[in-house]
């Protein structure tokens, strides 16, 4: 993306750096996600001008799992496999990992197309993964990704309808994973940090420019 360095979006510089730490620790279920999910999202490409490969995504969501310290088999493997369901029509209960990755990703996988979702459908569906630790995390570290590259793909309109919903659905997650996960406390405040700074950077230049 235009200003940020290149490396941040290589895949294959990010995919050695996943499959390293992988290899060095022992993560099975993560070293099956990884080609897998590569193999799915080939030819896909992140919603952005800059014509980035789709697996950069659920790569950089790993890697900012593990600068965090949450160097967990389960919570990583569910990162990367994350959207494999709902955007490559892979069935859960066919991804290469173990039963609880797959029910993870289940949870994270929403059941009706882009813009068709009710306010209803939404909270149910935040509601179900919030039960569950590895789901949680991954849509609390997902959203914050999303949020990070939304300028570079999204419109005007669209970064605000994204800003509202996530101020609206995500504050009661955090308020959620803080209380019932407090080993993820500082992971959690540096997620939150990142996601509303940068929200309130873009919501300053969205006034400027009016």
């Amino acid at each position: 993306m235009r200003g940020l360095p290149s490396e941040l979006f290589d895949e294959e510089i990010l995919y050695t750096r996943v499959e390293s730490c992988a290899k060095a620790q022992g993560l099975q279920d993560t070293l099956s996600a990884l080609p897998f999910a590569r193999k799915c999202h080939e030819g896909q490409r992140r919603d952005s001008s800059e014509n980035i490969p789709y697996i950069v995504h659920p790569l950089q969501i790993a890697l900012h799992a593990i600068a965090l310290g949450m160097v967990e088999d389960e919570l990583l493997a569910t990162a990367l496999l994350h959207d494999v369901c709902e955007d490559c029509g892979v069935a859960y209960d066919r991804l290469p990992v173990s039963k609880a990755v797959q029910n993870s990703v289940r949870l994270l996988t929403k059941k009706w197309a882009a813009g068709e979702g009710s306010k209803e459908l939404e909270e149910a569906y935040y509601e179900e993964l919030s039960k569950d630790r590895i789901a949680l995390m991954v849509k609390l570290l997902d959203r914050c990704n999303n949020i990070s590259s939304m300028a570079g793909g999204f419109s005007g309109k669209r970064i605000v309808r994204y800003m509202e919903e996530t101020r609206y659905f995500y504050k009661p997650l955090f308020e959620k994973a803080a209380k019932e996960y407090p080993d993820y406390r500082d992971a959690l405040f540096a997620i939150r940090y990142q996601m509303y700074s940068v929200m309130e950077a873009v919501q300053r230049k969205l006034l400027d420019n009016h």
